[in-house]
């Protein structure tokens, strides 16, 4: 795309908006010119026998009604325009992210990231101050041209000795506009390859101390701050000799005065700024957005950072999430920090639970959504780790050295998220002041303190562990909770001697996913004995065959229609494990 048609199509970008900043513009020059237009006014309506005193008071009064009105765009013009430079960066930057997203591969973006991010950050600044210049040139120019001719009908002669030495400053500084562009542009590309080079150093010092190419690597770094340096010289050069010819410093006693003293609060601040802590580092917007709203409980910026850096890792597509893998993952030098911050920082796991929980609370604003329960496990190997025994793995299929957790999420409009876990301690490795239990009952207690909390849930889907804990069950009922459990394919229940299971008719129903598509299956009930309150169903894509992966069977208290109730239902406990 060419240049222009670039900015014609950002220009099309809430263009009332722009339009309005340019009126602005021109209106707030144009209150300059009402003082001087009054001032004529006013000597020119003086007479030699008329009295000054009432011309005076007008006067004032005028002056003092056209500073307030000046005063008044002032403020909307800086509003109208921090609104649009705000808002014109913001749609750059979701276009080309998202574009950067569209595009296949690995990587998506060419060259170092450091380069990348600069001319992202840069570029788009560029562009910003670059609308706002033109809207404030074509309020200039307007301003111009009104007082060009206000001085020509005061003296002609005058006017022009004024403005030709500055239409030939103007010429100049357009004939030495490309030596600066060009030196402006190899000072950044340098800015840039000396930043990438520092990120992907940063990224691969193990790599860099295995290959023993540590001198190698500061050479480079060494050649690649030198050219910085030069172009940065040339370019700062040229600029400071343009701005020496084109702009005289001319300083009052008292701005000399105002300056002076700034500087000196400056320095009796300095100690004080010093020991102010730094600012985190930034990572991802939503992330840091996210974070930000537990910063306060983290002592330490450090530790901050590493929280984020947690959340990135547990987000990105690792295969193995320990913390070494997400320190090299996110460019932490040292593995052992996050470590550190897991295990010695001071910040406490319960208040930074209990903040999200909080949040999350507020978000939900009291809407009922679906709580799944369920556990997940994780292979590690030897016992170093507390509860880490042989035992079943779900997401694993088998038995493995490993640690176990309950886990309970919510669902709501199709949109999952976590809420409370428990980790599982087996009766092998319990400490003196552990309690052994089970998962069930591990599963009620998040219910519970969910429930104390205020969490509103409408159905509990759980699978067949659960399904089959006669504790799980009666937990529910007591609690006064609609449930979808899975139970075993051969759950049986004691029955008098004169009763039997019956077993309805198939009935067919579409399975909704998330994503829309859909799919049809069949329901039937299983009665056992007489059919009561609680009622069991066997869910399947294949009525015929009875395929393993696609029978299902569950048990239920919902009311109503099992195809219409249970049928989409109990698919969301498979959707969000």
């Amino acid at each position: 795309m060419k240049a222009m048609n670039f900015i014609r199509r950002l220009l099309r970008f809430q263009p009332q908006h722009y339009v309005l900043l340019i009126w602005i513009n021109i209106i707030f020059y144009a209150t300059r010119l009402a003082f001087g237009l009054i001032l004529q006014a006013f000597f020119n309506a003086l007479l030699p026998s008329t009295s000054i005193g009432a011309y005076m008071w007008s006067l004032i009064g005028a002056l003092i009604a056209v500073a307030l009105v000046h005063l008044s765009f002032q403020a909307f013009r800086v509003h109208v325009s921090q609104t649009y430079m705000f808002s014109l960066p913001r749609l750059v930057h979701r276009n080309l992210l998202r574009r950067l997203l569209e595009l296949p591969g690995a990587r998506a973006v060419p060259g170092p990231a450091g380069e990348v991010i600069s001319n992202l950050r840069d570029d788009v600044t560029i562009l910003t101050t670059m609308f706002a210049l033109i809207a404030s040139n074509i309020a200039l120019l307007c301003f111009t041209l009104v007082a060009f001719i206000i001085l020509c009908r005061i003296n002609l002669l005058i006017t022009l000795l004024v403005f030709l030495p500055l239409v030939a400053v103007i010429a100049m500084g357009q004939a030495m506009k490309q030596s600066l562009d060009k030196y402006r542009r190899a000072s950044r590309e340098a800015t840039a390859h000396l930043t990438g080079a520092i990120n992907e150093i940063f990224s691969a010092v193990q790599a860099i101390q295995v290959a023993g190419a540590e001198r190698a690597v500061l050479a480079h770094f060494d050649a690649l701050s030198e050219d910085r340096r030069t172009k940065m010289v040339r370019d700062s050069v040229l600029s400071s000799g343009l701005n020496a010819t084109f702009t005289i410093p001319l300083l009052s006693g008292r701005e000399y005065t105002k300056k002076e003293r700034s500087v000196q609060i400056k320095l009796r601040r300095g100690v004080k700024t010093m020991t102010q802590p730094r600012q985190a580092a930034p990572t991802v917007t939503f992330l840091d957005e996210y974070c930000q709203l537990s910063q306060d409980l983290f002592p330490d910026v450090r530790s901050f950072e590493h929280f984020k850096q947690l959340h990135i890792g547990m987000l990105a597509e690792l295969k193995r999430k320990t913390l070494p893998a997400i320190a090299k993952a996110t460019g932490e030098s040292d593995p052992q920090a996050l470590h550190h911050c897991v295990a010695s920082a001071p910040w406490s796991v319960e208040k930074l639970r209990e903040r999200r929980l909080a949040k999350l609370k507020q978000a939900l604003a009291g809407r009922v959504f679906t709580l799944c329960i369920d556990e997940t496990g994780e292979r590690k190997k030897g016992k170093t780790t507390d509860y880490v025994s042989r035992q079943y793995i779900g997401n694993l299929g088998k038995l493995e050295n490993g640690i176990v957790s309950v886990n309970a999420s919510g669902l709501l409009d199709q949109l999952p998220f976590p809420l409370l876990f428990r980790v599982f301690k087996p009766q092998t490795r319990l400490k003196p002041e552990d309690t052994d239990k089970t998962k069930p009952a591990l599963a009620v207690e998040i219910i519970k303190e969910l429930l104390a909390w205020g969490f509103r849930f409408d159905v509990v889907l759980a699978d067949c562990l659960y399904g089959e804990s006669t504790d799980f069950l009666e937990a529910l009922e007591g609690l006064h909770l609609k449930y979808v459990l899975a139970i075993r394919s051969n759950h049986g229940v004691w029955l008098p001697a004169d009763q039997h299971v019956h077993l309805t008719r198939w009935r067919l129903f579409e399975r909704t996913f998330s994503d829309g598509a859909q799919q049809t299956r069949a329901i039937r009930e299983i009665i056992y004995g007489k059919r009561g309150r609680i009622r069991s169903s066997l869910l399947t894509t294949d009525p015929t065959t009875l395929p393993k992966d696609g029978t299902w069977s569950v048990m239920t208290n919902l009311e109503g229609k099992l195809e219409k109730t249970i049928g989409n239902t109990s698919g969301l406990r498979t959707w969000i494990e």
